[in-house]
């Protein structure tokens, strides 16, 4: 299969394109990736966990991750907390069928 963009400018100046490639039997996947913080105060591990955890609870489809900032912070007691930011991406409910 080989898919071919083809992009102009509207008159008001706004980019727009067309895609073309697809047949009618072939479908699209679509992903979202969406921002996720968790923390733990075990391990960076155990945060990641917590940002899995929750993705799955909430989203289906989970497929990947991508940790995007690790960090942490003392706890009023004292204790060291590990907090990660991680990009989760997960598939859209139904693929987009083109033809």
């Amino acid at each position: 299969m080989e898919l071919t963009a083809a992009w102009a400018l509207s008159p008001e100046g706004r980019r727009r394109g067309r895609l073309t490639g697809f047949g009618e039997e072939e479908h699209l996947q679509i992903t979202k990736t969406v921002r996720i913080a968790g923390e733990s105060e075990r391990s960076i591990e155990a945060a990641i966990g917590s940002v899995l955890e929750r993705a799955d609870a909430s989203l289906r489809d989970v497929q990947a991750y991508e940790v995007v900032r690790v960090g942490g912070r003392r706890d009023e007691n004292g204790v060291w907390v590990h907090e990660v930011t991680c990009d989760v991406t997960f598939g859209v409910k139904e693929p987009a069928s083109y033809g």
